[in-house]
């Protein structure tokens, strides 16, 4: 065990490295319980010379219950590696991959890299480290992010842009290479203490000690050397677990990393504490270039008197567009209503009545009580052709919508990008403009509702707006 843990701490041990060492010692776990049941000690000097000299039986049971629980333990342990064994495998041995078993964005960028026979020789002639570092992280930019997350347990960098790199700065000059730490001094960007495990022996005297195990307490004299404890080094990310139930407490040690991380951090308090600005008051004589161009509404736009005559001029070219995609929505789901424009307007014009005149349910605007029941919108059209209307209300044709759509706005994009066409050829803006935020209320369920406590209305659509000194929005986009 101290030779395997020895080897975990080795300089420049990479993370693939540590998963072969495990697999090994595995292996060795296997042969060692089967071998023991048979009575072969071959592997355990001390214990084949108390089975040959000892009047006694050798505990077997005993033996091969502490092979257990570390085989136990080692699962534990070195899960995590288990689950990224194919990435490890990868960053191993990216020449020897199977390309249809990779992840689809990697098969293309190692079909080019195993036809690279430059590429090929780097690999045998340079460490994995040199060699991820010579590799162009634009031609290989998903291997490379593979490579920086295991090297990192070396805490070697790597450069992301290699463009200005060359040969000599990935010589094997030990100088320019950052040394290697213990196996599981993991580098964070927040470096805490790590913690360790030590398997202890609890020596009664100098010729016999005693193992403690579930309870059960088996004396062995005169056959075992004492041996120095067992130091295993774990991830603080992994839980820490005792190898035979018989450590004791475990201690916290301080990494090298972290020392260093406070004593720069030191430094630059200590740096930025001494800096003494001095502050001058200058005037700065600032621009003001003549502004000559019109504002107000474009010539022949909004001559009507209401806002109702205002509101159709902004929204009367995109009419035609709405009906004929309600139309086709509807022909689509095999029920065609041949909607008329007149017919739109006044389904438009009832939900602005709405907005004002408001009832428990958009139903009872067609009740036949006198208290609910509103006339001008019961003589405009039936509660059956509204809900038909509502029901198939579109601005985009639904088979448009490509497959790997990311706009959650994609059926309304038509409508938005009309509007802001039309505010910005409808009417001229002031010289100043400015670009701020504004909150239309929705308490809905929506992904796209947003929530600020800070604002008048904390809840609702986020819209960006380009607007004048007037308050015209010249132009807006709805934040997704």
């Amino acid at each position: 065990m101290n030779d395997f843990n020895l080897k975990l701490q080795g300089k420049d041990v990479l993370i693939c490295d540590v998963y072969t060492l495990v697999k090994a010692f595995r292996q060795k776990l296997i042969l060692f319980e089967t071998q023991i049941s048979k009575n072969c000690f071959i592997h355990f000097s001390t214990c084949d010379k108390y089975n040959k000299e000892s009047k006694t039986q050798f505990p077997v049971d005993f033996a091969q219950k502490i092979i257990s629980e570390l085989k136990i333990q080692f699962k534990l342990r070195f899960s995590d590696l288990d689950v990224k064994s194919e990435e490890i495998n990868i960053f191993q041995n990216p020449f020897s991959c199977d390309i249809e078993k990779l992840p689809p964005t990697l098969q293309m960028e190692m079909i080019d890299l195993q036809s690279n026979d430059a590429l090929k020789i780097k690999h045998r002639e340079k460490t994995l480290v040199d060699f991820y570092k010579f590799l162009p992280d634009i031609q290989y930019p998903n291997l490379k992010k593979i490579a920086i997350e295991y090297i990192s347990w070396l805490n070697e960098e790597i450069p992301l842009d290699n463009n200005e790199i060359t040969d000599e700065e990935f010589s094997d000059d030990e100088d320019n290479i950052t040394k290697g730490k213990d196996l599981f001094s993991v580098v964070d960007n927040n470096p805490s203490e790590e913690n360790i495990v030590t398997n202890e022996l609890e020596i009664e005297n100098e010729d016999s000690f005693e193992f403690i195990l579930d309870n059960t307490d088996i004396n062995f004299s005169n056959i075992i050397e004492p041996v120095e404890p067992v130091v295993i080094a774990v991830p603080t990310s992994t839980q820490t677990v005792n190898l035979h139930d018989i450590s004791g407490p475990s201690n916290n040690i301080k990494s090298s990393s972290s020392k260093k991380l406070k004593t720069l951090q030191k430094k630059k308090k200590e740096d930025t504490s001494q800096i003494r600005r001095k502050w001058k008051k200058i005037t700065v004589k600032t621009l003001d270039p003549d502004y000559s161009l019109p504002d107000g509404p474009v010539d022949g736009k909004f001559m009507g008197e209401t806002a109702t005559s205002i509101f159709l001029e902004f929204i009367d070219g995109f009419i035609d567009q709405l009906v004929y995609q309600t139309n086709l929505y509807s022909i689509q789901r095999g029920r065609p209503l041949n909607i008329k424009r007149f017919e739109i307007l006044n389904f438009i014009g009832i939900n602005f009545l709405m907005g004002y005149n408001k009832l428990p349910s958009w139903k009872h605007y067609w009740a036949t009580s006198d208290d609910l029941n509103v006339p001008c919108v019961s003589n405009t059209m039936s509660r059956n052709r509204f809900d038909n209307i509502l029901s198939n209300l579109h601005v985009q044709d639904n088979l448009l919508i490509p497959k790997n759509n990311k706009d959650k706005l994609f059926k309304l994009r038509p409508l938005i990008n009309y509007c802001n066409e039309t505010f910005f050829t409808s009417y001229h803006g002031t010289r100043e403009l400015s670009i701020d935020e504004s909150m239309i209320i929705f308490k809905g369920r929506n992904c796209m509702k947003q929530y600020n406590p800070q604002k008048p209305i904390k809840r609702g659509y986020k819209i960006w707006c380009l607007s004048n000194q007037r308050g015209y929005i010249k132009n807006c986009g709805i934040m997704i």
